[in-house]
């Protein structure tokens, strides 16, 4: 993956914007006190799934009586995840001076069946309304993006439409990659100057090692003060 970022700052056509669509995953602690804590295990950068599906663990709680009404708080996660990618692709328009009805969004899914796509569809049909159909959304695999390269300008086309934004849901790890041809696929993908949720460098930023090595608070001194990194260190 690093040598994909390495090749791909050659290209000279890193989009000029980033999209992050988090999910930051949590277990419930004692804190000595007979009370409870959330602590962070993990902040998911890419493919963070079950957004489609965590607005009704909510309305399920309430239902089976372990949430009372005032203790409710709405959860409106799919309008978030799906603003953040109409944004992304409204920025994209106006940055190249591209109407949208020539853009199109990629949903890049996983090999064979995704036991994510319902999960997937629900965030995918919320951002197709909240830019009134103009712009087509299509499901693709990363192989199927491993013969097609970015232009002399950097855009990079599927269907006779330009790619405005992918939208990971899988790539995550080397698992994902079984030919030569999917890693060629993830080259060609970043050396284009679509928008990626999320592009390879914020990818590797949030690397499982990576997180793993920033809960040693001398690493963290190198990069935020003591004080910050203390009160940073109890989230985990």
């Amino acid at each position: 993956m690093f040598k994909v970022y390495q090749e791909s700052k050659k290209s000279g056509f890193s989009s000029p914007f980033e999209l992050g669509l988090h999910r930051s995953d949590y277990l419930v602690e004692s804190d000595g006190a007979g009370g409870q804590i959330p602590l962070m295990v993990e902040i998911n950068t890419i493919a963070s799934s079950m957004g489609g599906h965590a607005v009704g663990i909510g309305k399920m709680h309430r239902s089976i009586g372990t949430c009372k009404n005032e203790n409710f708080i709405k959860n409106n996660v799919i309008k978030s995840l799906s603003n953040g990618i109409v944004e992304a692709v409204r920025n994209y328009a106006k940055y190249y001076s591209k109407s949208l009805s020539d853009l199109c969004v990629i949903t890049l899914r996983e090999e064979g069946g995704s036991v994510n796509f319902s999960d997937q569809k629900r965030i995918e049909i919320q951002v197709q309304k909240m830019l009134n159909f103009e712009v087509e959304l299509f499901r693709t695999t990363l192989l199927d993006f491993a013969q097609i390269q970015a232009g002399n300008d950097g855009s990079i086309r599927h269907k006779n439409k330009e790619v405005s934004v992918f939208y990971l849901r899988t790539g995550y790890d080397p698992s994902c990659y079984k030919t030569a041809s999917a890693w060629t696929a993830r080259q060609n993908i970043e050396n284009s100057r679509s928008i990626k949720s999320p592009s390879i460098r914020y990818h590797l930023l949030t690397n499982k090692v990576f997180q793993a090595k920033f809960t040693n608070i001398t690493i963290l001194e190198q990069f935020i003060s003591t004080d910050e990194a203390k009160q940073l260190l109890k989230t985990f």
